[in-house]
């Protein structure tokens, strides 16, 4: 996460006075350790301790840095380099969790010298994830203009979307041995609301953390040299999506309602929403509803959905059921139909919903289902430019829609 330096709880001048000569120092970041307590009270296995948990975060920052600076991202280096600040968080009554905090001249990571995890595998892996995930945050904010997009509300989703899904790079055993770090899957636990909200809008301060799926679609259909571009483009005078639809030259429309089609599978290795780990741990996406459809039946459905959020419908169909036809109605709205099996793991090509449109239903006899996406328009989330020449986001809007089925 990144804070205002102007918060009280982060007084790093008060901090910086408890520090003696940095711990580390090297031409990527300088790194300090605060004891809280003298190892003549801790012992010897504390002194040990430490030492250990420095070394693994001088690794999984090293390994941060360079992955950010070098291709294919290939992020420019910090002018400064960032300032890493190890010591209990709570014992100085701060926040218990680390953060980032921003300035124009240098950014400087607070990480905890000590969790109250039960088990030193899963305080490793938090102590990796916290490390690259501020790492993260660091170098984004160090590029040219970058500084001031730190705690605005339209770039908030993205920059915290990019950090976890640079978390997610450490989730395969390989890629971590490559890396000597071990494996850390501490941010699989964001994945939870971004399975089960779908109506959170992408780009909203509530789902933040949860933007990382959309950065992992982006990195799979265009690659990892996108994440650097965006960076080094970023400024707080326009909108993450500008800089991301002139690469891409798709509208946010266009690229949300894919992603939302592509994310109802995540164990399809063809897919680019393509998150096996998600899809063992919480299944898959949650629909708002379940409908049973006979032939020669008819169902209404009626919702509302906000801009850049989605609903899912799952249609299980009877097997006499030939064909099904979708009558959809609402501005500001894309709605698609496909296929899934039964367990999630693969999906048929999905086909534009419109005022009616016929699907046949052979693809979805049992044991698979039809299901049914429905996205708002990023036009519904409005961004306005305040007295400070500085976009400010407003409350996303919501429209309605309307869905009948019928079978034959």
């Amino acid at each position: 996460m990144t804070t205002n330096p102007s918060d009280y709880r982060f007084n790093f001048n008060a901090i910086r006075r408890a520090l003696g000569a940095p711990r580390f120092k090297s031409n990527r970041y300088t790194l300090y350790y605060i004891d809280d307590e003298p190892s003549s009270i801790t012992g010897e296995l504390c002194v040990i301790r430490r030492s250990k948990l420095i070394e693994l975060y001088k690794k999984a920052l090293d390994y941060a840095y360079d992955r950010l600076t070098q291709p294919p991202i290939q992020m420019e280096t910090p002018k400064t380099p960032p300032v890493i600040y190890l010591f209990n968080l709570r014992a100085w009554e701060l926040r218990s969790y680390p953060c980032t905090i921003v300035t124009e001249d240098v950014c400087q990571v607070a990480l905890p010298s000590r969790t109250f995890l039960a088990s030193d595998r899963a305080e490793n892996e938090f102590d990796v994830a916290a490390a690259v995930h501020e790492m993260c945050h660091a170098i984004c904010f160090s590029q040219k203009h970058s500084s001031r997009c730190s705690g605005k509300p339209n770039w908030t989703w993205f920059y915290e979307g990019t950090s976890v899904w640079f978390e997610t790079l450490l989730w395969d055993r390989e890629a971590a041995k490559r890396a000597g770090l071990p494996v850390s899957r501490d941010g699989l636990h964001y994945a939870s609301d971004w399975c089960e909200r779908t109506d959170r809008p992408l780009d909203s301060l509530e789902a933040s953390y949860q933007a990382f799926p959309f950065v992992s679609y982006l990195v799979v259909r265009f690659g990892q040299t996108l994440v650097g571009e965006i960076w080094r483009e970023a400024n707080p005078l326009v909108d993450p999506w500008d800089i991301i639809t002139r690469r891409t030259s798709l509208s946010a429309d266009n690229l949300f309602h894919d992603f939302c089609i592509q994310a109802y599978v995540l164990n399809d290795a063809n897919s680019p929403c393509h998150l096996p780990l998600v899809h063992k741990r919480f299944r898959g996406r949650a629909p708002t509803a379940r409908i049973r459809l006979q032939q020669g039946q008819s169902e209404f459905i009626e919702g509302t959905v906000r801009g850049l959020s989605c609903r899912y419908y799952c249609v299980i169909l009877h097997d006499a059921i030939k064909q099904v036809t979708c009558e959809l109605e609402g501005a500001d709205i894309t709605g698609s139909a496909g296929f899934a099996t039964a367990s999630l793991e693969a999906s048929g090509n999905p086909v534009p919903l419109g005022a009616t449109t016929i699907v046949p239903a052979v693809q979805a006899r049992s044991p698979g289902h039809l299901f049914l996406t429905i996205t708002g328009s990023a036009a519904l989330n409005r961004n306005v430019v305040s007295e400070l020449q500085e976009i400010v986001k407003i409350a996303p809007g919501k429209t309605s829609f309307t869905i009948r089925l019928s079978a034959e």
